[in-house]
């Protein structure tokens, strides 16, 4: 079966170039069965990494969001293209890395969704991922193993999903889903991409951790953005419990905030209320687009943080 790659950038021209290199060089993927979707980038840089990188795809967009720039990707794709790697720019991939998820994937018809062990590039030797999770009740996403610093044995692991930034499918697989999200703009497409090769196709979800990648970790999410998704998320799913207990979560912060005043309290007082506005709509079928998501501020679920 043949691999190709969709990989999202967003202004890592540099970051970009190597993965491209990698791709190329390490994986073994040709440069037509590649992909890249441009969501926003330097003018002058991005031209020496097309020119760099001859035969590769190039996909301009204005940024709608990490679900539509797939969806772009990888129906540009090449038709004989059935196994698809998606990739975001920031990945680092060790060794073999996206030959050993193709290998995992095709092992068994019931394997749907195979990402790596992701490492964080910016605290050495500390696993970011072995997979993801969600807690028992309230059904909050987070990583497996996250921060420890031992990497577990190589092993094929079912886990909940698998974090955005690589993962390997078939692409027949990636059309009975629907593609990813596109409402979402940021933040959950993966949790709910990874949930849907369950709940639709009756696949598992795996991570393989003798297949290795790491990538630096982007910060923690904004108030709006996770609000809304997580909203968004729980409905979509039909998990009433966790919708529940979230909104009530999300109106008690709300009601307490003007009470207590931290620092920087009213401006994630408005992001939350924002969010908990648009969460409680119905998602349109696009993207919000970049200018119309408000500023950041941070958003906290203590030890289930995504």
């Amino acid at each position: 079966m043949s691999l190709g790659a969709v990989v999202v950038h967003y202004y890592r021209e540099s970051s970009l170039s190597r993965l491209l290199t990698n791709i190329v060089t390490v994986q073994a993927i040709r440069p037509g069965n590649i992909v890249v979707v441009d969501n926003g980038s330097d003018e002058e840089a991005i031209k020496g990494v097309r020119l760099e990188h001859d035969g590769v795809r190039w996909i301009q967009l204005n940024n709608p969001g990490y679900g539509s720039a797939m969806n772009a990707g990888v129906a540009a794709l090449p038709e004989e293209v059935d196994v698809l790697a998606l990739l975001t720019h920031d990945v680092v991939l060790e060794g073999k890395c996206l030959h050993n998820l193709r290998t995992s994937l095709l092992s068994s018809t019931l394997n749907g969704l195979v990402g790596p062990l992701l490492l964080d590039l910016s605290s050495p030797g500390t696993v970011w991922s072995a997979g993801g999770a969600v807690s028992p009740v309230r059904k909050l996403p987070y990583h497996l193993d996250r921060g420890t610093t031992e990497r577990p044995n190589s092993s094929l692991r079912r886990v909940e999903w698998i974090d955005g930034s690589v993962c390997v499918l078939r692409r027949q697989d990636y059309a009975r889903v629907g593609g990813m999200a596109e409402h979402y703009f940021l933040y959950f497409e993966d949790v709910d991409f990874g949930w849907k090769f369950g709940s639709r196709l009756g696949k598992y979800v795996l991570c393989d951790t003798g297949a290795v990648a790491g990538q630096s970790p982007s910060g923690a999410l904004t108030q709006y953005l996770a609000t809304r998704n997580l909203l968004w998320l729980f409905k979509e799913h039909r998990m009433t419990i966790a919708w529940l207990l979230f909104l009530l979560e999300t109106m008690f912060r709300l009601i307490i905030a003007p009470v207590a005043r931290p620092r920087g309290a009213l401006s994630r007082w408005r992001l939350r209320a924002m969010g908990l506005a648009a969460g409680l709509r119905s998602p349109c079928a696009r993207a919000t687009a970049v200018e119309e998501v408000p500023s950041v501020a941070t958003i906290s679920f203590g030890t289930d943080d995504h």
